[in-house]
């Protein structure tokens, strides 16, 4: 039990270090984009919506049919990724495009070039390793032999104690299964860190932190903060 919860936590965990990584650099992308080339506000734009686009495909779900997704990412790349797979993948495909096209309108020198690349391919790498942790669960070992060990534990918890509580046999052993139950529970909520839950990585809240921060240096209106919702973040 405790090795399982203990890779529960290291999952969640990596998610969350990957997560901050495309942050970091999304907004790396975002300054040099806006010194570098000389400001191009639909490469910021493009930039905070694809953190929106890989946080719904993370979940599973269509990001075009998200408001936020409509509101930030250029339109001619929302009709690009349309029936794409790897919608975000569709969004750097897209952005690099964009990068090659300012460098060569403005002769920018190669290196410079190859510096912002760099940035997006930092930022695809970041995506492999969030694709790893949702496309490769637990095994199965770690999924239900937790689960039948606990239950039998709790079956067989009265007739273990009965002799040394007596009477309060039932409050003891409902004590220790409750215990035994709750570090269950910690493991399967941490295990699957982009579900749509309030154990999992506050999804929404990240990226629209990020759009705030990205979309502020071009002087676009942004979405109002995320505030926790009976003290959870979403």
């Amino acid at each position: 039990m405790n090795f399982r919860n203990n890779t529960a936590y290291n999952r969640w965990w990596e998610a969350r270090s990957h997560w901050g990584l495309i942050t970091n650099n999304c907004r790396s992308f975002s300054r040099q984009c806006t010194t570098i080339l000389k400001g191009h506000p639909d490469l910021t734009r493009a930039i905070a919506g694809y953190a929106y686009v890989l946080s719904y495909h993370l979940r599973g779900k269509d990001a075009l049919l998200n408001s936020n997704v409509k509101r930030v990412l250029p339109i001619h790349i929302q009709e690009y990724i349309k029936g794409l797979r790897n919608q975000p993948n569709g969004v750097l495909f897209q952005i690099g495009l964009m990068v090659s096209q300012e460098v060569e309108k403005k002769h920018i020198d190669g290196a410079i070039h190859a510096q912002i690349d760099r940035i997006l391919s930092d930022i695809a790498n970041a995506q492999g390793a969030l694709e790893r942790i949702k496309n490769t669960p637990l095994s199965i070992q770690f999924s239900t032999l937790p689960y039948y060990l606990t239950e039998i534990t709790c079956v067989i918890l009265p007739f273990s104690m009965v002799q040394t509580l007596e009477w309060f046999t039932p409050l003891g052993s409902a004590l220790v299964g409750f215990l035994f139950m709750a570090l269950y529970k910690i493991g399967s909520d941490l295990q699957n860190p982009f579900d749509d839950s309030p154990h999992a990585l506050p999804m929404l809240t990240m990226t629209r932190s990020l759009e705030i921060d990205l979309l502020e240096q071009i002087g676009d209106p942004t979405g109002a903060p995320i505030t926790p919702v009976n003290g959870i973040q979403w």
